[in-house]
């Protein structure tokens, strides 16, 4: 299988009534010697105010599970809609090409990726893992709807957002779910279910339409900027 999309910022997402944001993601293979000075090299440069687009935030994820991809790293920019439309107008100096000079000499480039959240539910925690879900969704006004009346009944203690990938994607995913984990043993553990909570997973499992799971991977916030 070729290399599949890494996921999505922070996420830096919001609840299902805000604004939900638009991301672009540039995967990256950082051989293990060269990950400290990677990040020394960004934080040099977005540690200055200046350099930081209006509401733009930049994350850097480290990979902890992905399968047989060698991505390692999946550097994002975030933020509205309009906010990344005018990071194309946003004035770059002498330092930021020198940065990406820096950094092409520590990396190999794995892909490019751009999309949006659609809903979600409970606020981001940045020392969580995020286990991602990469998806092909027929439906996805069906699929959104059914989350929303699940995440209703269930009232899930942790993070959770669903979103579309626009452009770069592969394998057939559209679309992806991200789900927050306090640590690795909630991560691999299962969590009881109630009745009711069991009832309420059959029905989004009946009403959310086609969709065919592609991938899963799991992730970890190294360094944010804003």
């Amino acid at each position: 299988m070729k290399l599949l999309i890494t996921f999505f910022t922070t996420l830096c997402l919001f609840s299902a009534q805000a604004q939900e944001p638009a991301w672009m993601d540039y995967d990256w293979h950082v051989p293990n010697e060269n990950e400290s000075t990677i990040i020394q090299i960004l934080d040099d440069y977005f540690s200055k105010p200046a350099n930081i687009p209006t509401g733009i935030t930049y994350n850097l994820y480290k990979m902890m599970f992905n399968g047989s991809s060698d991505v390692t790293h999946t550097f994002q920019v975030i933020g509205t809609i309009d906010d990344i439309n005018e990071t194309s107008n946003f004035t770059r100096n002498a330092d930021f090409s020198l940065m990406l000079e820096k950094i092409r000499n520590h990396m190999e480039p794995r892909g490019r990726y751009a999309g949006r959240g659609d809903v979600s539910t409970g606020s981001p925690n940045k020392d969580n893992i995020e286990y991602l879900i990469l998806d092909h969704v027929e439906n996805p006004t069906k699929r959104n709807a059914a989350a929303l009346e699940l995440w209703a009944n269930t009232k899930p203690n942790n993070y959770r957002a669903i979103g579309a990938v626009i452009s770069g994607r592969e394998d057939g995913i559209t679309h992806y779910t991200l789900v927050e984990r306090a640590n690795l043993k909630e991560l691999l553990g299962s969590n009881p279910t109630t009745k009711e909570e069991s009832m309420a997973w059959e029905k989004y499992l009946k009403d959310r339409g086609e969709i065919k799971q592609i991938k899963t991977m799991t992730r970890k916030l190294a360094k944010s900027w804003n």
